[in-house]
């Protein structure tokens, strides 16, 4: 006889885990890089303000949502970015660290420090807003 109780524990373990396993994760591929704005197709689980990662390490923010495609504005250097090149999804909405740490220091969109100071300690995210006019 099966155990239904069971099945339904293991039901609910797997899909826990489900958007843990690289197999499952929606990957998709950089069809053009026009001047920082990069336009991926294949990200179909995307959504407006979430951080991707490339290849090569870059961070990136979408954009721009369409049928086929996402534009996604870099968050650093995109010369080695080219056609072809997997982009995954993070499943972060962009965000900005709030931290007392960050007064008087000089650092980059993503708060990582520019004046060879030592790493900012992360206290609290806020959500950035992407305003379009």
């Amino acid at each position: 006889m099966i155990d239904e109780k069971n099945i339904l524990t293991e039901l609910e373990k797997s899909l826990m885990t489900f958007g843990k396993d690289p197999k499952t994760q929606n990957v998709g591929i950089v069809e053009k890089n026009t001047d920082g704005v990069i336009t991926v197709a294949g990200l179909t689980q995307a959504s407006m303000g979430e951080k991707v990662v490339f290849e090569d390490g870059t961070s990136g923010v979408i954009l721009n949502l369409d049928e086929d495609y996402v534009s996604v504005i870099l968050l650093g250097e995109g010369d080695n970015i080219k056609e072809g090149d997997n982009v995954k999804k993070t499943g972060e909405t962009l965000s900005i660290n709030a931290s007392e740490e960050l007064l008087g220091r000089v650092v980059n969109v993503l708060g990582d420090p520019l004046d060879g100071k030592p790493k900012i300690k992360k206290e609290k995210f806020l959500k950035a807003e992407i305003v379009r006019k």
